[in-house]
């Protein structure tokens, strides 16, 4: 439920700022555009089994915690990973400069913050937060990506 709600939000901000899926490689734009819309639509239904079947507070925000920590723990091995493969793996420049594109004063990462946070609260559920406008602009943009008009019918 808690990853589930991590990529919901990430999600949700891929289609939100389009100049994000603008700068995307086109080779991966549209399955990018197309997996956010999907995550938006479900992003619901693994809480709510958690929810019939544990109903726990302190598993739940435990297990987000714990989440958390493992996903920043293996962005940041595929990160050295990568980066050993360089031309130049000392090039600190990029490292300080993708570090702010994450969570520097424009960091899109750093925004997250907030809907993060969120599933902290005892009364959270993932539908408080209505992505249907969201939805139906990512379906437009990626009927116009495909070129398929039939998508948005």
């Amino acid at each position: 439920a808690g990853l589930e709600h991590i990529t919901a939000i990430l999600a949700d901000t891929i289609l939100r700022r389009g100049d994000m899926v603008e700068k995307m490689d086109p080779s991966v734009r549209d399955l990018w555009v197309w997996h956010s819309i999907e995550e938006t639509e479900h992003k619901a239904v693994a809480f709510d089994v958690y929810q019939d079947q544990v109903d726990s507070y302190w598993v739940r925000t435990s297990e987000m915690a714990l989440t958390t920590v493992e996903f920043i723990s293996f962005t940041l091995f595929h990160y050295y990973q990568l980066r050993k493969d360089m031309d130049d793996a000392t090039d600190w420049r990029s490292v300080r400069g993708g570090i702010n594109w994450l969570l520097g004063k424009p960091g899109w990462l750093r925004k997250l913050g907030k809907s993060y946070l969120a599933y902290y609260k005892r009364d959270f559920h993932p539908g408080k937060r209505d992505s249907t406008f969201l939805r139906k602009q990512g379906l437009k943009k990626l009927s116009r990506l495909l070129d398929r008009p039939d998508l948005t019918a």
